[in-house]
C-alpha cells in the first residue's frame, strides 16, 4: 500500500518553514529510503509531478524523500541558507523520527539528483560516504567550477551560492572530495553517472568520469545515452537507478 506524504515543518538549520514529499511503499521496519534532489528550476514537487518516482517506490519497496532546497545547490551559502547541512544532516534525522520505520542502516540508503540535484547528491555522498550505500548523478553539473550559463544575473546569483571564484571552498569541489576520501581510504558508496549524449553537461560529465578512472579501486557505473537535460531522460534514469539500488540491497 502507497502513501504519498507532503510535510510542512520549521527547520531549525534553515530558520524557516519549508516541505518534502515523502513516496512510502509500505509500513514496514527498516525500509530503504533514496533522498532524491530537484535540480535548479525545480522545488520538491517536481518528482512527484513530472516522473514515475512514486510508482518506482512501489516498485521496488524504497521510500523516497524529495526535499525543498531552492537555487542553493545544496550549498552552505558564504551569505544565506546552510542548504548543505539541511539536506545531509537535518532532512535524514527528521525523516527517521517522522517516519521511524525508515532504515537508518546506511546499506539501504541512497541519495541521488538530477543537475543541480546531481551534484548534490555526489557532494552529500562524498562527504558522509560511510552513511550511504548508492549515490546517483543524472545530467549532473558535477563540475562547478565551469559552469556559465550565460543567462542575465547568474555571475551574481553564481557568487551568491558559492562566494568569490577566486577563493572557492574545496568543500563544494566534488573533484577535491573525491581524491579526499580517496585518499582517506573511506568506504565510498557506489557511484551511479548518467548523462544524455545531447545534454549542455555531457562534457562536465565526462570531466568528471575521467577523475573516478583515475581512482579505479571506487566501484562506479558511467552510461550515456540518447537524451537532453528532460523528464523523459530523467524519468528513465531514475527507474534504472532504483533497481539498481534494489539489487544493490538485496546483495546484503
Amino acid at each position: 500500500m502507497m502513501a504519498l506524504c507532503h510535510l510542512h515543518f520549521k527547520s531549525e538549520i534553515l530558520k524557516q518553514d519549508t516541505a518534502l514529499f515523502a513516496a512510502l511503499p509500505s509500513t514496514k521496519e527498516h525500509t530503504p529510503v533514496l533522498f532524491l534532489f530537484h535540480g535548479l528550476s525545480g522545488d520538491h514537487t517536481s518528482w512527484i509531478r513530472r516522473s514515475s518516482a512514486e510508482r518506482y517506490a512501489e516498485a521496488t519497496g524504497i521510500a523516497i524523500v524529495m526535499p525543498e532546497a531552492h537555487r542553493s545547490f545544496y550549498t552552505n551559502m558564504p551569505i544565506g541558507y546552510r542548504y548543505f547541512d539541511y539536506v545531509s544532516l537535518e532532512v535524514p534525522e527528521l525523516t527517521s523520527h517522522v517516519f521511524p520505520y525508515l532504515a537508518t542502516d546506511p546499506k539501504k540508503r541512497g541519495v541521488a539528483g538530477l543537475s543541480m540535484g546531481g551534484y548534490g547528491a555526489f557532494k552529500v555522498a562524498l562527504s558522509y560516504p560511510e552513511d550511504y550505500a548508492i549515490a546517483g548523478s543524472f545530467s549532473g553539473a558535477l563540475d562547478v567550477r565551469s559552469l556559465s550559463r550565460g543567462e542575465e544575473g547568474w555571475e551574481a546569483e553564481y557568487r551568491g551560492i558559492f562566494g568569490d571564484p577566486l577563493t572557492f571552498l574545496p568543500e563544494n569541489d566534488l573533484f577535491h572530495l573525491l581524491g579526499s576520501a580517496y585518499e582517506k581510504g573511506s568506504r565510498l558508496p557506489f557511484l551511479y553517472q548518467t548523462c544524455g549524449t545531447e545534454d549542455f553537461l555531457l562534457e562536465n560529465n565526462r570531466a568528471f568520469r575521467r577523475k573516478l578512472e583515475a581512482n579505479p579501486k571506487i566501484e562506479t557505473l558511467y552510461l550515456e545515452s540518447r537524451g537532453d537535460h528532460e523528464w523523459d531522460y530523467w524519468d528513465r534514469q531514475l527507474n534504472a537507478f532504483m533497481k539498481a539500488f534494489q539489487r544493490l540491497i538485496s546483495k546484503e
